[in-house]
């Protein structure tokens, strides 16, 4: 019997608006998701190309990246609270030491990578865990709401990044990105986290389905959906931290594309929502493969047009941001119906490292292109080509190994298959 049916409606509750909260007040939306914003004061300021200041988002996507494989074999071991509560801290003085940063690259380098690293328990990879546990006949919504609730937080801090940039200055907008992680990741961790989500699920409640790790691992289709995450990254994620200095230089006001930025993000939040009420009815792979075909087409689009009014970029955006909302969504869906419960975090945290690894290619491509060309035309056309590459890849998986037990689900082809027995753990 799985959690979904036998946990109180409020001990769900708590379990998806902590895990919400984690995710704006965390590293992913207050490091990454702002990054974009802080290109063009840091560059100027200390004179820096942008490859210089990609670079800087490059190595805490790399440290993310190996710290999130890391982080879920830790989760089974220690819980997810712990983890938020460490990881929240160093994030905060991550951020103080931002605001009084020199203007040395390597300084904002070697920074940035150890805030990756070690704030991996503010992530996907661990504040996702244990959601499965009380949610896999309606997994997709449940992310679909996790994800979409934080994406609207997302959406409304990058507005106020926007404007506390111009009128206080990078320095002052650091600080104040280290009280956002305080309060929001402090309300998560006591909320959050109600009986049932500590370090081992329950055996009697919580799914048991799939293999241990190291069979999960040796699956022969787990490197293509790993490359399919990889692909989708580098088309969604680079052109995402690169889409508000992108706006700029079509002549936009630096406000005005920050309100773009802001459209971007309800993007994000409508990809999450509307994804993930569809992945309970639809298959993943014909879901993600259309979402990523729409995204590619935006950046084609983008890439094409002369300077426009920052209505026609904010609608380019939203295509491409409604896609890496759909991929926040899913790769933890994916995990959940090829893997199994039992290795569910521990593939889980490879899959987010993937996913942010290929966003610091994704990132650096953009950032060194630009310095090349003066343009970030050629690397607009090369993530949509990404997407498309992501979409061939997702249709090769197959039907789900894993799915619901309740009821049929639909194989990628669109048509429904029997749900296999759970299997004892």
């Amino acid at each position: 019997m799985s959690g979904e049916r036998t946990a109180a409606p409020a001990t769900r509750s708590r379990v998806l608006t902590g895990a919400a909260l984690g995710l704006v007040g965390g590293f992913t939306t207050t490091f990454l998701a702002s990054a974009g914003q802080f290109v063009r004061p840091i560059t100027g300021e200390f004179g820096w190309g942008r490859a210089e200041m990609s670079l800087v988002v490059v190595s805490a996507t790399i440290g993310s990246a190996i710290g999130s494989p890391f982080a879920g074999r830790l989760v089974p071991r220690f819980g997810s609270r712990s983890l938020l509560v460490f990881s929240g801290a160093l994030l905060a003085a991550a951020f103080v030491a931002f605001a009084v940063a020199p203007g040395e690259p390597a300084y904002f380098a070697v920074l940035a990578f150890f805030t990756g690293l070690l704030t991996v328990g503010t992530t996907p990879a661990v504040l996702l865990a244990v959601v499965p546990r009380f949610f896999d006949r309606r997994l997709g919504l449940a992310l679909g709401a996790v994800m979409g609730g934080a994406a609207v937080g997302t959406a409304l801090l990058q507005v106020v990044i926007g404007s506390t940039l111009a009128d206080l200055g990078w320095r002052s907008t650091y600080l104040l990105l280290a009280g956002v992680a305080v309060v929001f990741l402090g309300v998560a961790a006591l909320l959050g986290f109600p009986p049932g989500t500590g370090p081992r699920p329950d055996a009697k409640t919580a799914p048991q389905d799939g293999p241990a790790v190291r069979e999960a691992l040796r699956w022969p289709r787990l490197p293509l959906l790993l490359g399919a995450v990889f692909l989708a990254a580098i088309g969604t994620a680079g052109a995402a931290a690169h889409f508000v200095p992108f706006v700029i230089d079509q002549g936009i006001d630096p406000q005005a594309a920050a309100g773009a930025s802001a459209v971007a993000g309800i993007g994000v939040a409508a990809g999450r929502l509307v994804t993930g009420a569809l992945l309970d009815r639809v298959a993943a792979t014909r879901l993600g493969g259309v979402v990523f075909l729409i995204a590619a087409a935006g950046l084609v689009v983008a890439a094409a047009l002369p300077p426009s009014p920052v209505a026609v970029y904010a609608i380019c955006a939203f295509a491409g941001s409604f896609a890496f909302g759909a991929e926040a969504d899913l790769v933890p869906f994916l995990v959940r119906r090829y893997v199994g419960a039992r290795a569910y975090t521990a593939v889980l945290g490879i899959g987010i490292g993937v996913f942010t690894l290929g966003g610091a290619l994704g990132t650096i491509m953009f950032g060194l292109v630009f310095d090349g060309f003066g343009s970030y035309g050629p690397a607009l056309s090369a993530a949509a080509a990404a997407l498309a590459g992501a979409t061939v890849v997702l249709r090769f998986l197959g039907p789900y190994r894993y799915p619901d037990a309740t009821g049929p689900v639909p194989s990628p082809s669109g048509a429904t298959v029997d749900a296999p027995a759970r299997r004892a753990g």
